[in-house]
């Protein structure tokens, strides 16, 4: 587990997830290298996930939030995995969990809408993981689940 830790951390830096310079905003991938890089890790994001740590899903998730633009239906569905299987640790319980989600969530239902008119696999990942914030306590995961309605009017 402690190589797995070590190995996601160093992955979040690896892709370029750590930017200084965007202290509370969403990391942007900035070279083309950063695209090279996300494509050649591949499923090698889903074999981390599956472990389910709460530090190693915070470290993935932060570091798939910058390819959201790029691959948007891949990441959410990677997401989505990582925080279900999180779940079993605890990772709906911590602050920093939480807001990261809630920011990628809000982009999501901002910006790409479409993910989960066109994929029912979407939706129902994002309904099962809000449920999961929503039943952890966070008023916020409630007010943001109110919103999949609009996305159908």
């Amino acid at each position: 587990m402690k190589l797995a830790l070590d190995l996601s951390r160093e992955l979040y830096f690896a892709v370029g997830a750590f930017q200084e310079n965007r202290p509370h905003s969403a990391p942007v991938v900035e070279t083309p290298e950063q695209v090279w890089l996300y494509e050649a890790i591949g499923g090698h994001w889903d074999k981390l996930a599956a472990l389910g740590e709460a530090q190693i899903a915070h470290s993935l998730t932060q570091s798939l939030e910058m390819f959201i633009s790029l691959d948007p239906e891949r990441v959410f569905l990677r997401v989505g995995d990582i925080l279900r299987t999180a779940k079993k640790w605890g990772y709906q319980y911590e602050q920093l969990g939480f807001d990261l989600v809630l920011r990628i969530f809000s982009t999501y239902l901002a910006e790409h809408p479409e993910i989960f008119q066109t994929n029912p696999e979407c939706l129902r990942i994002m309904r099962e993981t809000l449920e999961i914030f929503v039943n952890a306590g966070w008023a916020a995961a409630r007010n943001l689940s109110y919103r999949l309605d609009d996305l159908f009017r």
